[in-house]
């Protein structure tokens, strides 16, 4: 079926709503609209965030406001209410989808939700990722030529690894042990060495160290460089993740490929690892002295 937001107004005249099944054994319940020339159209979430302003004047899914917002009020005279509300219930269901999945991996990984950033890929980008990311409170931004970008074609390209081991009361020299391992198995996998990413999380109730590693092929490797960060980039980073002002932080380590930096808290202080594209590689927080060699030993 067409999107109703890539047709013309005159296209949507004298449509009426239907409901169908669109495969054998689904229930008749789903909603499109029987246009005048024999041919359909669906109401999506594209179409949605059309309706309400959510879709830049340059991005791909940008189409016709006025188109949508017709399509949505006729469903919404059958179904008894408002087309822009039609239309953000659309979008808030498809949220509450994309929350689920997104909660449960900042919980799987320990992410700090302040720091969590959505960015979008694929033609439909601009479409659901501002409205998600208003709505669940992150921040957010569309990635460049994203309606050329494949997801499938990039999770392809990767090759990822874990390795975890319980090490009670874990020193560098544990931290660079299980890294190296984690890139040596991605490394064997297929990953270009030179693009191979890898990051440790220690839980010391259960004296857990888990390194994840991760690393484009040799083909798709050339695409996934990043821009060095200025320093102050860097810091600014760290400061987002531990929740302070920059000036509060201290570069307490660096090497080639990364920064550590700590700051003040009651009985002891948080580490933030930062490398050199800005990403925040590593938390530790309310820690001592000697666990800062384990945050540097995991940076590096």
């Amino acid at each position: 079926m067409r999107y109703a937001s890539f047709l013309t107004p005159d296209a949507l005249a004298g449509a009426q709503t239907i409901f169908i099944r669109p495969q054998p054994g689904d229930p008749d319940d789903y909603v499109a609209l029987a246009l005048r020339d024999g041919n359909r159209c669906a109401l999506t979430p594209t179409c949605a965030a059309n309706v309400l302003g959510f879709v830049g004047a340059a991005d791909f899914a940008r189409g016709d406001a006025v188109s949508a917002g017709l399509a949505f009020e006729l469903v919404a005279q059958r179904l008894g209410c408002d087309g822009r509300d039609l239309a953000r219930g659309l979008l808030e269901r498809a949220t509450a989808k994309l929350g689920a999945t997104l909660h449960e991996l900042i919980d799987d990984y320990e992410l700090e939700p302040a720091t969590v950033e959505l960015v979008g890929g694929g033609g439909g980008a601009a479409a659901l990722v501002p409205f998600a990311a208003q709505k669940l409170g992150f921040a957010f931004r569309i990635a460049r030529d994203a309606e050329v970008i494949s997801p499938l074609g990039v999770a392809l390209a990767l090759v990822r690894d874990v390795v975890e081991r319980t090490i009670v009361d874990p020193g560098p020299a544990d931290v660079v042990r299980v890294r190296r391992e984690a890139i040596e198995r991605v490394v064997a996998a297929g990953a270009a060495p030179e693009f191979v990413e890898a990051t440790v999380e220690i839980d010391a109730r259960r004296n857990l160290v888990r390194a994840t590693a991760s690393g484009a092929t040799a083909a798709a490797g050339d695409s996934r460089r990043k821009a060095p960060a200025t320093v102050e980039g860097r810091r600014g980073a760290a400061a987002r993740a531990l929740r302070v002002a920059p000036a509060a932080l201290e570069l307490a380590a660096a090497c080639v490929e990364f920064d550590v930096y700590r700051a003040a808290v009651r009985n002891g202080f948080d580490a933030c690892v930062v490398d050199r594209a800005g990403v925040v590689r590593f938390i530790a927080r309310r820690i001592h002295e000697r666990a800062l060699g384990v945050a540097v030993a995991a940076a590096d």
